[in-house]
């Protein structure tokens, strides 16, 4: 063998080995690597995806699925809230529906049990509004009336009489003279009017007090018949003057509407009326009224005419 076959048979040689070679990397080397890339980019794509997803991205169906396949701790999460889940069967629903419905039933009877229980006092206050309402309106209507009564100077024959009974007496005092501003004064025989509260002049009479005078008769009121002496000595009046009861102008005017009103019910004529002083539950009444000589069966709330008198 020459040289030159020699050097032929070392560089086929060569090249066997280069193909050989060529050939274990390929089937090795070559595919362990892409393998091994292959693992990391299925990794790679699951952390993208996933974080896509979490920036509320549009994804279709098929992302969805490559994530569950390509996630194994997704499988346990949904395991996990599964389990946490709350699933009420339909049957259960009904009953609490049937529960509910009747807890609103029941609340609905409490509430109208409470009404009932509130509304007596309600419809209470609202009924002692509208008397209150109502009285004040008539006790107005009446002043106004009895006002013109009194313009007009008419003439009456009055007569009130005080109970037999002489225990009512300081009561019924009391609440004339510090509900209804009645005063017992002295009348001198100069016209001049005395009172515990000074010498009251004709401009201050006409337009406070009434011109219908009372002479008061023999009563057992222990206030009155102290005043009468105090004045007595503060004016150095002689004892045995002329003794008289005057009304605030609105308490006659009062007195008077009602008399009137009941006259014009039974069409009397109201020249001549009389009544009686009575204490019915701690209020002040005219009672026994007469009109004419008529008996009037109906009574005055004198009380009526201040709050608390």
């Amino acid at each position: 063998m020459n040289n030159y076959e020699k050097k032929y048979l070392k560089l086929n040689y060569i090249l066997f080995s280069v193909f050989l070679m060529m050939i274990f990397i390929n089937n090795y080397l070559l595919k362990s690597d892409f393998n091994f890339n292959k693992k990391n980019t299925k990794k790679t794509l699951d952390i993208k995806l996933i974080n896509i997803s979490s920036k509320n991205v549009q994804m279709d169906f098929n992302d969805f699925l490559e994530i569950t396949q390509n996630t194994n701790n997704k499988d346990n999460n949904n395991k996990i809230k599964k389990k946490n889940l709350e699933i009420i069967p339909l049957k259960n629903k009904r009953e609490l529906k049937v529960k509910f419905q009747k807890l609103l039933k029941k609340d609905k009877k409490l509430d109208t049990l409470n009404n009932n229980k509130t509304s007596p006092l309600v419809k209470e206050r609202k009924q002692k509004l509208d008397i209150q309402t109502k009285n004040i309106a008539n006790v107005n209507k009446n002043i106004s009336k009895g006002k013109l009564l009194l313009k007009h100077n008419k003439k009456f024959d009055i007569s009130f009489k005080w109970p037999f009974d002489n225990t009512s007496h300081n009561l019924i005092y009391k609440k004339l003279s510090e509900c209804l501003n009645v005063k017992t004064i002295i009348l001198s025989d100069k016209g001049v009017f005395y009172s515990m509260d000074g010498i009251i002049n004709k401009y201050y009479f006409n337009n406070k007090f009434s011109p219908i005078l009372r002479a008061p008769n023999y009563t057992y009121v222990n206030a009155e018949t102290s005043n009468i002496k105090k004045i007595e000595e503060k004016y150095n009046l002689p004892i045995g003057g002329k003794l008289i009861r005057i009304f605030d102008i609105n308490t006659d005017a009062f007195i008077l509407g009602r008399f009137e009103e009941e006259a014009i019910k039974r069409s009397l004529k109201l020249d001549k009326f009389a009544g009686e002083y009575n204490i019915i539950k701690n209020e002040l009444y005219l009672t026994n009224l007469q009109i004419n000589n008529v008996r009037i069966e109906s009574t005055i709330n004198l009380s009526l005419l201040k709050k608390g008198c």
